[in-house]
């Protein structure tokens, strides 16, 4: 049952690989565009700036999202995908449902989220 069920979460982590790489590549073509566009006066350059920071950043977690996935498949390639990296426990197969690049189990999630919380502190 799990082996079935890994299986089709790669295909859907496929899918959102493509799904992303595509978007990823026309938000590349898009903050170059803007970065090409003639600036007229302070307002359109300040505009301008503050939506090129918004794109980037938006690509950014694109690129975070599309590491994830790659790093998922090839876990499920080595027969190690589903495996916490925290505690090494499996991770349901409710949570990798939900997020099919999960890098936890729930109980560790919450500890990494706590951990990254107070750091921000």
């Amino acid at each position: 049952m799990r082996h079935l069920e890994i299986l089709k979460l790669g295909d859907v982590l496929n899918e959102r690989l493509k799904h992303l790489e595509g978007i990823s590549l026309a938000q590349t073509r898009h903050i170059k565009e803007l970065n090409g566009q003639d600036i007229r006066d302070n307002a359109d350059a300040v505009f301008l700036r503050s939506q090129i920071r918004l794109e980037t950043s938006v690509l950014e977690k694109y690129h975070t999202e599309i590491s994830e996935i790659k790093n998922s498949l090839k876990k499920i390639e080595t027969k190690i995908y589903g495996v916490c990296e925290m505690c090494d426990d499996d991770i349901s197969i409710e949570r990798l449902r939900l997020k099919p690049h999960a890098k936890y189990c729930t109980s560790c999630r919450t500890i990494y989220e706590d951990h990254k919380s107070k750091e921000e502190l």
